[in-house]
């Protein structure tokens, strides 16, 4: 999640919100995956239930509008989807993009392992 993040930083997570709505894109979000013992990542949401996701040249692509990422300082030129994001999830994917992408997540999150949204300072 490198610059938004650093290794090691200390976050706040609010569980509250998304008892009342689904998260937004461009949210960081904490969750848990399916697997015992579950293990915990830190992403940003780019996508959301029944949209289409596409990397092209590294940029990304909503339903074939480019996304305006800000947040993005390292990019590498990453091509993969289209990917359909499912019901009752949302696509997730860290700001540091410089690695190549079959060393990255790519990621549907389902809201029910959704820990809370990261509060920055």
């Amino acid at each position: 999640m490198e610059p938004t993040l650093k290794d090691n930083q200390i976050v706040l997570v609010n569980k509250l919100p998304y008892h009342f709505r689904k998260p937004l894109r461009g949210e960081i979000i904490l969750f848990r995956t399916t697997e015992e013992p579950p293990l915990y990542f830190i992403k940003r949401v780019v996508g959301l239930e029944g949209e289409r996701i596409e990397f092209k040249d590294g940029k990304v692509y909503v339903n074939g509008k480019l996304l305006n990422e800000p947040y993005v300082v390292y990019n590498d030129k990453w091509n993969v989807g289209p990917i359909k994001v499912k019901k009752n999830c949302v696509f997730v994917v860290g700001d540091n993009r410089a690695m190549p992408a079959k060393f990255h997540l790519f990621t549907q999150v389902s809201l029910k392992n959704i820990i809370g949204k990261v509060l920055l300072k």
